[in-house]
């Protein structure tokens, strides 16, 4: 009898103990051999994780997350990042990707397919105002003062236009943690999506929403302190 119970306890704590491990899952087109660096996101900063080693172009890592509410994760290869996660205790995740991290599928995370969304805008933000700046340069060396106003013109409906999308974001996902790095994303030039002053009410928002479901996250303690801090710097 003893003998049953003591098979049944270390059956249970394999079970608890495997249950809150995660996973990450995929492979690396372009890359045969070589080392991927996981890190992961302590709000602000990045801290390396661990060092990965890609077999055949694939890699598998299993670990324990460090709360219980969603966290960020990233592959780099070499100095380029080539996945993104928000990884849930417990959750397994497979993906694709490639040595640029242009390819980049993954299942197994709605999480992790909406913060795909926001870094897919992101790139495709930066690809347009790369043009548009390179043309702008273009016509003020030659001296066509109307295309070059243009496109300063066109450069400013890109900023507008990438706010709004991520407004969008906000109110159609009030629970998604992908809300806390959207807050703080920025334009390609650096300026900040989110820098009037009255985009504290959207910090006030996202923190209220996300503060109900992940009342331990560091993430939202963070962005709670950081919202609270902003409201008396206005009040004063």
């Amino acid at each position: 009898m003893r003998k049953h119970i003591s098979i049944l306890i270390a059956v249970l704590i394999a079970v608890s103990c495997s249950s809150d491990r995660s996973s990450i899952k995929g492979s690396i087109e372009g890359l045969e051999k070589g080392k991927i660096i996981l890190k992961h996101l302590a709000y602000n900063s990045q801290e390396v994780v661990d060092t990965l080693i890609a077999e055949d172009g694939k890699v598998s890592y299993k670990f324990k997350t460090r709360s219980n509410s969603p966290e960020f994760y990233y592959l780099y290869y070499k100095d380029n990042k080539i996945a993104s996660f928000v990884v849930m205790p417990g959750e397994s995740i497979k993906f694709s990707t490639d040595t640029l991290g242009k390819k980049i599928i993954c299942e197994g995370s709605e999480e992790t397919l909406l913060m795909q969304e926001i870094e897919k805008d992101a790139d495709m933000v930066a690809m347009r105002y790369d043009s548009l700046v390179n043309a702008k340069q273009m016509s003020d060396i030659s001296g066509d003062t109307a295309t070059s106003r243009s496109i300063g013109y066109q450069l400013g409906s890109l900023y507008v236009k990438q706010k709004q999308r991520a407004i969008k974001h906000l109110y159609t996902n009030p629970y998604s943690i992908t809300n806390i790095p959207l807050l703080y994303q920025k334009f390609p030039n650096e300026l900040p999506l989110f820098a009037d002053a009255r985009d504290i009410l959207l910090f006030r928002r996202v923190c209220d929403s996300l503060i109900v479901k992940y009342p331990t996250s560091p993430y939202v303690t963070n962005l709670k302190d950081e919202v609270e801090k902003q409201e008396r710097y206005m009040a004063l």
